[in-house]
């Protein structure tokens, strides 16, 4: 049960309204890499992204991004 609700609560801070448009927008529909992300009232267009910060994150007891797995990425 304890790792239910460390997973659970992680996300508790968060508005209901701002992490469902999150999974939404970002897992669901895939809006960025379509060109159809709004921010701000304006469209995000793709191909303007240029330089990227990438920062990972590893959790020793996580099962999602455990130790390891973000090795690729940097």
């Amino acid at each position: 049960h304890r790792e239910f609700y460390d997973e659970f609560l992680a996300v508790m801070d968060l508005s209901a309204d701002y992490y469902l448009q999150t999974i939404e927008t970002v897992f669901l529909e895939h809006k960025l890499p379509k060109g159809r992300m709004v921010h701000r009232n304006y469209l995000v267009d793709p191909s303007k992204i240029q330089r990227v910060a990438l920062m990972t994150v590893e959790g020793e007891k996580d099962d999602i991004s455990g130790i390891g797995q973000t090795y690729a990425a940097q």
